[in-house]
């Protein structure tokens, strides 16, 4: 059975929940991407003046933001790139004209009308 809650301990739980204060959230910690975001503005006005990522990133350590150049020029693209995952092996298209392999000779085709090849006709292989 579910543990079931009193009307009257939700009322008082809200209650001490609305008298919390106000927490100032200026020394909240924040992550280079976070900080970042916070800064795009400013890190873009700094490029349109003409300064380079290397130079934003020495300002930026300097001013207690340890950031690399490399890392400003992959979140002026959007973020941290994630890796696209392996994709299938592809096999090579043959050739226009080429011959097919003695594999693909040999290889039994369905008799005429056959169910089975009549999707591999549509292109959806067997079934």
């Amino acid at each position: 059975m579910k543990k079931q809650i009193t009307i009257a301990t939700v009322l008082d739980v809200r209650k001490k929940l609305e008298s919390l204060p106000r927490i100032d959230n200026a020394h909240r910690k924040v992550t280079t991407r976070e900080a970042l975001q916070v800064l795009k503005k400013q890190i873009t006005d700094l490029r349109n003046k003409g300064y380079t990522f290397v130079q934003i990133a020495e300002e930026l350590s300097r001013n207690g933001i340890e950031v690399k150049e490399s890392t400003l020029r992959l979140y002026r693209k959007g973020g941290k790139q994630q890796r696209q995952p392996l994709s299938e092996p592809r096999r090579a298209e043959p050739l226009v004209g080429s011959r097919p392999t003695e594999a693909e000779e040999t290889k039994p085709r369905p008799p005429a009308g056959s169910r089975s090849g009549q999707f591999e006709q549509l292109g959806l292989g067997h079934r």
